[in-house]
Parts: C-alpha cells; sequence; structure tokens
C-alpha cells in the first residue's frame, strides 16, 4: 500500500518514468459496423450466427495474432503484429496502431485491417461505416459486450451525466497519441491540445445524425462527451494555469472517484466512488494501490486530452471518412510538434476564460466552422494555420494529407455539413449507409 505521508505521487512517478524521446505517433480509430437496415452489429447477433466476436475469430486466424481474452474465456480483442484490436463497450470495432513514425505507416496499418474487414463481412451485407455516433441506433437497443468493468462503468455512469450511457454504446473516434519527453513537454502538449479541442471539433465534427434523424448538433457525440461526467471528462480548465505541472495533473487523478479498481487476484470490482487517495487510506477493503489500480486511475478519465504513460492523447475527432481521417491526423500531428503552429494556438485561444472556452465548444458542436474565434470565424481564422502546417508537414513530405482539409474549409463546410448537404431532405438509412461506408 502506498503511504501517502510520502510526497511521491505513484501516478506521477508512472508518467514520469514513463516519458520517451523517440517522437513516435500512434491512432486509435474506431468503427462501427450496421447490417443492411443500420442496425448495428452486436456481439453476439440475434439474427444470425455472425456477430462482432464472429468477427474477432475470423481475425484471429491471420499470422501472429495473440487473443485476448474476457474472465469467462470469450474473445474481446487481439493483439497483430502492427497493433492491437480491441472492442469499445458497445462493440465499436477500435484498432489501435504500434507507435510508428511516419504519417504513411499509420496511413498503410488501418488501411490494410480495413480492407480485411470488409473482405470478412461483405458477404453477409454488413457495412463499415465511419460517424462519430451510430446513426439508428438508441442507447436501449444496444448491448454491452461481456467485460465486467464495462458493466460496473455502465452501472457508475448512469448516475453521472444524462448522455453517458450514450458515450459506452452508441459513439466512435479517432484518438492520436503522441509521444512526450519530459514533464514539461507533457504539459505543453496537454495544454495546447485542450485549448485547441474546441477547434478540432468545429474541423472534424461528424455525427450529425441521431436515431435516423437530423440533429441539431454538427458533433453529437462532442454534445455526449459534454453530458458524461464532469468528474472525469470535459476541457479540465485547471490544466491551463500557467504554473500547472506534471504533479499537479497527477494529484487530480489521485483524488478522482474511480469506477472500477481490481482486487489482489486482479479481478475488477466497483470502487465505489473512491479515488486512490481513498484506497490508501484502507477505505475499500482488500483493494491497495498497486500498479494495476495506478493504471485505472490514469484511464478512468476521459478529458478531451490526457496524459497516459509516455504519450498525450488527444480526444477530441469523430470518426471520419479516410481522406479527412488523414487530414486531421496531419493536422493534430503538426499543431503538436511545431511550435509556431502551438504559438498560433495560445495566442488565439490562451486568453480565453473558462466560460469562454465553455462556449466555443459548444458553437463549435453546434455551428462547425461558423463558430467565433473573437471577431472571426474558424472558417476565417483557420487558413493562415493551415499555412504554417504545411511548411511544417512538407519537411517530411506529408503535405498532401492535409489538403482535402484545407479544400473542404474554403468551402466554409466541416465534414458533417458536407454530408448534410448530400443527404436528402428525407432521407433512407440505407442512404446514409451509402454516404458514409468505408
Amino acid at each position: 500500500m502506498v503511504d501517502r505521508g510520502n510526497s511521491t505521487n505513484p501516478v506521477y512517478d508512472l508518467l514520469l518514468r514513463s516519458a520517451s524521446a523517440k517522437r513516435l505517433v500512434g491512432i486509435e480509430v474506431e468503427h462501427l459496423c450496421v447490417w443492411p437496415d443500420g442496425i448495428p452489429l452486436a456481439y453476439s447477433s440475434s439474427r444470425s450466427e455472425f456477430g462482432m466476436g464472429s468477427v474477432l475469430k475470423a481475425l484471429s486466424q491471420g499470422p501472429s495474432r495473440e487473443r485476448v481474452e474476457n474472465e469467462s474465456g470469450q474473445l474481446i480483442g487481439l493483439k497483430i503484429p502492427n497493433g492491437k484490436i480491441s472492442l469499445e463497450p458497445g462493440s465499436q470495432l477500435e484498432f489501435a496502431t504500434n507507435p510508428m513514425v511516419r504519417l504513411s505507416d499509420l496511413e498503410t496499418a488501418l488501411e490494410s485491417l480495413e480492407d480485411e474487414l470488409k473482405e470478412m463481412t461483405n458477404p453477409y451485407g454488413l457495412s463499415w461505416i465511419s460517424l462519430g455516433v451510430h446513426p439508428n441506433a438508441t442507447v436501449e437497443s444496444v448491448e454491452l459486450i461481456p467485460v465486467g468493468r464495462y458493466r460496473i462503468m455502465d452501472e457508475y455512469l448512469r448516475s453521472r451525466g444524462k448522455l453517458s450511457t450514450a458515450m459506452m454504446r452508441l459513439t466512435a473516434s479517432i484518438q492520436l497519441n503522441f509521444d512526450y519527453a519530459s514533464e514539461t513537454e507533457a504539459i505543453e502538449m496537454l495544454q495546447i491540445a485542450l485549448l485547441a479541442a474546441p477547434l478540432s471539433y468545429a474541423l472534424f465534427g461528424y455525427s450529425p445524425v441521431v436515431e435516423k434523424n437530423r440533429s441539431r448538433f454538427l458533433s453529437y457525440r462532442g454534445h455526449i462527451w459534454r453530458n458524461t461526467d464532469s468528474d472525469r471528462s470535459g476541457l479540465l480548465s485547471s490544466a491551463l494555469a500557467p504554473e500547472f505541472n506534471l504533479a499537479q495533473y497527477s494529484e487530480i487523478l489521485w483524488n478522482c472517484p474511480l469506477m472500477y479498481c481490481q482486487n489482489v487476484q486482479g479481478e475488477y470490482v466497483e470502487a465505489k466512488s473512491k479515488s486512490l487517495r481513498q484506497i490508501a487510506s484502507g477505505e475499500i477493503s482488500g483493494i491497495v494501490v498497486d500498479a494495476a489500480n495506478t493504471r485505472n486511475a490514469v484511464q478512468e478519465v476521459f478529458f478531451e486530452a490526457r496524459i497516459k504513460p509516455g504519450y498525450v492523447e488527444i480526444r477530441s475527432i469523430d470518426a471520419l471518412p479516410a481522406g479527412l481521417r488523414m487530414s486531421a491526423i496531419a493536422f493534430w500531428y503538426a499543431l503538436i510538434n511545431d511550435p509556431i503552429a502551438r504559438a498560433w494556438v495560445r495566442e488565439k485561444f490562451g486568453g480565453l476564460t473558462p466560460g469562454d472556452r465553455q462556449l466555443l465548444w459548444e458553437s463549435a458542436l453546434l455551428k462547425g466552422l461558423e463558430a467565433s474565434v473573437g471577431s472571426q470565424t474558424v472558417a476565417e481564422s483557420v487558413p493562415e494555420l493551415f499555412q504554417v502546417m504545411t511548411r511544417y508537414l512538407e519537411s517530411n513530405h506529408e503535405s498532401h494529407y492535409i489538403e482535402p482539409l484545407q479544400l473542404l474549409v474554403a468551402k466554409s463546410l466541416n465534414p458533417a455539413q458536407e454530408l448534410l448537404a448530400k443527404l436528402p431532405p428525407t432521407f433512407t438509412i440505407q442512404e446514409l449507409i451509402a454516404l458514409t461506408r468505408l
């Protein structure tokens, strides 16, 4: 058990010792799979013997693929040579690549897996669609996959934000992971990512359809996250204070109520809303602050950007079409790594009050590029940033990735607005699938 009389915070120790100077980037891309009528593919399908568990079983037959199983021995993921495949609570399939140097390597790894997925599921009439929120399903219609900690999360979050269970079952995103070499760099990356999160939603919102109807939000996924759990999600305004450091970030996690924890046998159990600090004081019998529970505390916060062991994770991107997906990756790659781009973000957003940042975030979810940053809309201000990013990306011969985004913004559209413009006023779910199919 950790002695809190010692000034060392185990979360701080974990994050600091994981720093890496490799400068690699990894991506996590979540996929939605639907039947021809738009019903989501469940883990165990009720309409045929083919479900998401069957997808994993078929994928497991490939070379050098290691099964990941739940408490009952059911297949819930795979370790593969270039990354990891796992399932989110509502059977969203996530592919997390290994950290890589070049964006083109990430693209190749992702396209290779998606080709395999489509070949496997096409005979069943299934489609893989790229949207930030399932366009057809309701929370009640989506079963949780058989993972114990997800059942605990589901019960806990029901008492929190009004859309928390929708977050677990209906959303899909792109997450980006960037190595940090020091605690100073980790905090700078975190702050830039939090400051630019509303901008990211304005540019990459792609969830305008909910329960087969147009939503008033361009990123309904972002709206869901705004209504999930104030203890563990949002823009983390306290992190933007000039003196904020990694020790303070670690204290936030040390004191955050846990949803689940693990006993000494490694079994997931309810944390009874206790924090690591309270667990260290002996407030849950049989539970200690060990390596597993320290990592649980790191993983159980869902801020729009968060620090994990060795990297900062960007979380403000809806699942996107293939071309724009690479634009989003290139955008954030340049934003995180280029000092001039980071300075642009601080100049534009650093002076906003916490209340103004919340208003900008909400405006971005509703209006996309029409959201205002001072006297300019996002559409008017961001071309200047694109020029900076293009110069940076040209040094790696990867500036072509951001061009589809530049062309879209030049038309004053974000991905959701472009999709809505293509949809008939009254559309069928089949028409929507056709426009969003990978």
